[in-house]
């Protein structure tokens, strides 16, 4: 299953430069799996979609200032 961060993140223009420029790190790979698991956290807790996992986690980081990254943590260890 293909999360919608990834499908985003795949196709923006910046993304495809890391891929064939300097490779991913594993930081960003890191990130991407913590958040992917938070969004499937919210689904099975939410009853919701990965499309509206994805918007919660978003709107959390904007409207708290918390990294996208940090909210995932937190919707992991909370769950």
């Amino acid at each position: 299953m293909t999360s919608v961060l990834h499908c985003q993140a795949l196709a923006s223009p910046s993304w495809a430069q890391t891929i064939t420029g300097s490779g991913i790190t594993s930081a960003a790979v890191t990130a991407f799996a913590l958040i992917d698991q938070a969004i499937g956290t919210l689904i099975a807790t939410g009853h919701m979609d990965a499309g509206q996992g994805w918007a919660v986690l978003q709107q959390v980081s904007q409207h708290t200032n918390i990294k996208l990254r940090h909210v995932a943590e937190l919707v992991i260890t909370w769950a």
